[in-house]
């Protein structure tokens, strides 16, 4: 298949599987919280949490091996130094997980006094779901295989088979039971088939075995654990702070009030992952500019993403924290609002990380992240130790505060300071250009939607969408008249007729 063609199908299907994935999420969160009950759903998402947390296990095996087959793929006589590689990589990770496996065995017979948890008898729960991430903890070097063997496109597609199928599994699976441990059956019957169905894709494209215990190779796995060590403390401070706020509430709070926050975070986790699109896709651009030392044109990138970004978080942002009561009475029914005062800090924490995630990108596409991953560990360790604080003194408000503080003491003032200083762009000028109009521009919205709520009423969803569809076409013409400047908006368009009308004349 041409590149050109792998291409076009790996933009297309990647919009899809957004899409697909978001929609699934949103459908799925109110089918568990009402057959679940708050405070099982509070249990399923603890226990969901401490298992991502163990994603750390991949020791950056996933990401060496999408490189290492990328630099073989094209190559004919490669085809057997392929198999070692994910042969080797394949039972590197089975290794680790009957280790994982055994580990949590024991702490099975814990688990409800260390989550403080007594009399809900998790013990069978706590191993399903254990398995269940196994599956996908092994299934996550199939999928780096196939971003490897650059057919990104399959990836998309297993993407969206796996939101389909979570969807219609869950859908189903409540018409004729609300038992929690069995329901861990079904997902993990779930993750079963789209492993299976990776293996299908891998096989079609390699011509030979694909994985064969004569070919791990002990030296090559010092090859694929070799470098990665600054990304992997990245990968673990973002573990720590994304995945242990439902640990720290079950334990000191009580399951059903992780169900209330998670619902709140959710909205926000599906505004970052499409905020952060917005310089995730530039990253090939940036490192060929890089390559080719034009820093003047990276200087003009970084400064239009950064207001992008920042400006998809301000309309976004605003407009969640004024509607977010309706928001979630309209998708999950009343009674599963958390309140205004934490809505507002996980609003604050979505426009800080727009802007640390920008210049994150920027400073790993120059490999200069060597820096920001030692302070990703100080965030780390800082995010936990205020939540564990504050937690017994404000209660669920108190862990939001402590992400909020630890990155506003570290990442939320260096990680762009430090990008200006790479890229020779002068830091008073990037804060009165990028920051400054910024919030101009959120106070002169802000007005404008507090006198609309005192006018609206909004309790179906058609009313809601048209609310954000009317404001948005209001925001777009106040951002582009106060944030850009002439030359950042000749490049906008520069960008568009480049960049995004060449895909949709593909499409």
């Amino acid at each position: 298949m041409k590149s050109s063609k792998i291409y076009t199908l790996g933009t297309i299907t990647s919009s899809i599987s957004i899409v697909v994935s978001i929609l699934a999420n949103i459908a799925i969160v109110p089918i568990l919280l009402n057959n679940l009950g708050k405070e099982q759903y509070g249990i399923w998402l603890t226990l969901s949490s401490i298992f991502g947390a163990m994603n750390i296990a991949d020791l950056g095996i996933g990401q060496s091996v999408s490189k290492l087959i990328s630099q073989n793929s094209d190559t004919e006589d490669r085809e057997e130094y392929i198999t070692s590689i994910i042969s080797t990589a394949f039972f590197t990770s089975v290794m680790i997980s009957i280790v994982i496996l055994l580990i949590n065995i024991v702490i099975s017979f814990f688990a409800e006094k260390i989550l403080n948890l007594d009399g809900y008898n998790i013990q069978n729960l706590y191993i399903i779901l254990c398995v269940n991430f196994l599956i996908n903890f092994v299934f996550s070097i199939f999928n780096n295989i196939l971003i490897g063997y650059k057919r990104i496109y399959l990836s998309n597609i297993l993407i969206i088979i796996r939101s389909i199928l979570m969807l219609v599994s869950n859908y189903a699976f409540f018409k004729y039971s609300n038992d929690i441990k069995k329901l861990a059956i079904v997902y993990t019957v779930t993750s079963v088939i789209v492993f299976v169905i990776s293996i299908i894709f891998i096989k079609k494209r390699s011509k030979g075995t694909i994985i064969s215990i004569k070919a791990y190779d002990k030296k090559l796995l010092k090859v694929i654990l070799k470098p990665g060590i600054f990304f992997f403390l990245i990968q673990v401070s973002g573990i720590i702070v994304y995945n242990t706020d439902n640990i720290i509430l079950t334990n000191f709070i009580g399951a059903e009030i992780v169900a209330l926050y998670f619902s709140a975070y959710k909205i926000i986790d599906i505004f970052m992952k499409l905020i952060f699109v917005v310089s995730d896709n530039i990253f090939p651009f940036i490192s060929a500019l890089h390559g080719k030392k034009d820093i003047g044109q990276i200087r003009t990138l970084n400064i239009i993403t950064s207001k992008v970004s920042i400006i998809m978080c301000v309309f976004l942002s605003i407009m969640y924290y004024f509607f977010s009561s309706e928001i979630i009475d309209i998708w999950l029914g009343k009674g599963n609002f958390i309140g205004y005062d934490i809505i507002l800090v996980l609003c604050l924490i979505l426009v800080i990380n727009a802007n640390t995630h920008n210049a994150g990108v920027y400073i790993n596409a120059l490999y200069k992240h060597k820096k920001t991953a030692y302070l990703a560990v100080i965030e780390a360790i800082l995010n936990l130790i205020l939540s564990l604080i504050l937690v017994n003194r404000i209660g669920v408000l108190g862990v939001v505060l402590g992400t909020l503080i630890a990155s506003l003491l570290t990442s939320a003032w260096f990680t762009p300071y430090y990008c200006c200083k790479i890229l020779g762009i002068n830091f008073k000028r990037y804060f009165i250009d990028v920051i400054l109009k910024n919030i101009i521009l959120a106070f002169l919205f802000t007005m404008l939607i507090f006198i609309q709520k005192q006018f609206i009423n909004i309790d179906v969803f058609w009313k809601l969408i048209s609310c954000f569809a009317f404001n948005f076409i209001i925001f777009l013409i106040l951002s582009y008249g106060i944030a850009f400047n002439k030359i950042e908006k000749s490049k906008l368009k520069e960008m568009y007729n480049k960049v995004i009308k060449p895909k949709f004349r593909r499409v």
